[in-house]
């Protein structure tokens, strides 16, 4: 089988490698087997996009790794805002970790929801063959434990929807939107999985990345063992930068599973499915999340990206 050459592009000094599906699976298979040898219960999403900039005054690279959650959507992705904050060249997107829509008290509700990015879990059986059973048999009664995990360091959120199929379910969308919110203009995503590699490489093009990101104990041991190969230049050269760039369904859930015993905790889902979790009475609103994490610890709660001409070729305006 001919596998298609990856794609360049050249801007600047920057050039830009979008991998091809080839060469995606056999990342895909590399980190696999890596991740078996540290763990074998470790899972990870794989990766469905991957691109990277070379810096060719430098002699750096940087990388997007693109992940599906919950397997992405075969639909239409649409995004509700004020008309002037609508994607366009001349604007920003503005993303934000889920803390901030839990602690940021000027949203409004809906937009607010003091539980964003938490998963709940039900730990009581867990507890009830822990506790001593002299406690358990005389002292303690109806005993219920839980067990949150929480979104808070990463990633940045771009909030969108799924377009429903029925015009009127679209059209009843529409309105709890411009209703609740007064998010009257509509643009389309038409190719989500394009729309989040892009996004990455928005981010590792942006001026000065640390001005954004701290790179933490466990970020340095990684970039201290990463290095890539190109053939513009002789051996290996350093990764400075890794983003991770996450986007699918928002599950709406109550409870997200029950902990029976200490293999439970080992089982846990990617701390990365917090970010993809609310609660139940919001399900209306359809949501589909684009989240950017890169290696490291994002410094402020909210992150204002450019947008960028290859990014606002990926919407449309709905007239």
């Amino acid at each position: 089988m001919a596998h298609v050459a990856p794609r360049r592009q050249v801007v600047g000094n920057r050039l830009t490698v979008r991998f091809n599906d080839h060469n995606i699976n056999q990342v895909n298979v590399h980190l696999a087997n890596a991740l078996r040898e540290v763990d074998p219960q470790w899972r990870k999403e794989p990766l469905s996009q991957m691109a990277s900039v070379i810096d060719l005054d430098r002699e750096s690279v940087s990388l997007v790794l693109v992940h599906e959650i919950h397997g992405g959507v075969d639909k239409e992705i649409v995004k509700f805002s004020e008309p002037k904050y609508a994607p366009s060249p001349d604007r920003y997107l503005k993303l934000a970790k889920p803390a901030y829509y839990r602690d940021e008290e000027c949203l409004v509700a809906g937009i607010r929801d003091p539980e964003d990015g938490t998963q709940i879990m039900d730990a009581t059986p867990y507890m009830s063959q822990t506790i001593p059973v002299e406690l358990s048999s005389g002292m303690i009664r109806n005993l219920s434990a839980q067990f949150t995990l929480r979104s808070d360091n990463a990633p940045w959120v771009y909030c969108t929807s799924i377009r429903p199929n029925s015009q009127i379910e679209y059209s009843k969308l529409k309105q709890l939107f411009d209703d609740d919110y007064k998010y009257s203009a509509v643009t389309k995503i038409q190719d989500p999985s394009a729309f989040a590699l892009q996004l990455g490489l928005d981010f590792v093009l942006m001026d000065d990345s640390s001005e954004h990101v701290e790179v933490d104990i466990i970020a340095a041991w990684g970039y201290e063992r990463a290095s890539a190969k190109c053939s513009l230049w002789d051996g290996p050269r350093s990764i400075n930068r890794i983003v991770h760039v996450y986007h699918g369904p928002v599950s709406y859930q109550d409870q997200s599973g029950v902990l029976q015993d200490l293999n439970d905790f080992r089982r846990l889902p990617d701390g990365i499915y917090a970010t993809f979790t609310k609660r139940a009475k919001y399900r209306n609103q359809v949501e589909y999340r684009f989240a950017i994490s890169p290696l490291g610890i994002a410094k402020r709660d909210t992150l204002l990206l450019p947008v960028s001409e290859e990014l606002y070729k990926l919407v449309v305006p709905e007239s």
